[in-house]
């Protein structure tokens, strides 16, 4: 953990100097998870997965704080497709997954369009996710 946070602080603190950083920041699913893993916030809610050009994310939350849910949890999952594209990241909502039920496809694809009107896109010529 000590050398993944080692290359994220090198490459944010170029990024932040407007500097060009010397490599590229590449994170494998082991170092993003270990990364959640790190947060008390998210430490064992939530679980990430990538293969080929699609991330998948695992999430379970507990309702305790929520009025006659306690002992209860939140459980849900997303695909989404990250792809670069001219030196910047998009990254699309695939499908998503509630307490073990398939969110609609028009809900999807309105929450996909939803973050495509909200979202900045990020220059990411340094990112690489593998």
């Amino acid at each position: 953990m000590a050398e993944l946070q080692a290359r994220m602080d090198t490459f944010t603190a170029a990024i932040e100097g407007t500097e060009q950083p010397q490599e590229d920041l590449v994170l494998t699913a082991d170092d993003i998870n270990a990364l959640i893993n790190s947060s008390e916030q998210w430490k064992g809610k939530l679980y990430v997965t990538i293969e080929n050009d699609e991330v998948s994310g695992d999430v379970s939350i507990p309702l305790d704080g929520v009025p006659g849910a306690s002992g209860r949890y939140f459980n849900g999952s997303a695909s989404l497709s990250v792809t670069m594209q001219n030196g910047k990241l998009f990254v699309s909502l695939v499908d998503a997954e509630v307490n073990g039920e398939p969110v609609p496809q028009e809900i999807v694809d309105s929450l996909a369009a939803e973050k495509d009107r909200k979202s900045t896109r990020l220059n990411s010529s340094h990112a690489n996710i593998s």
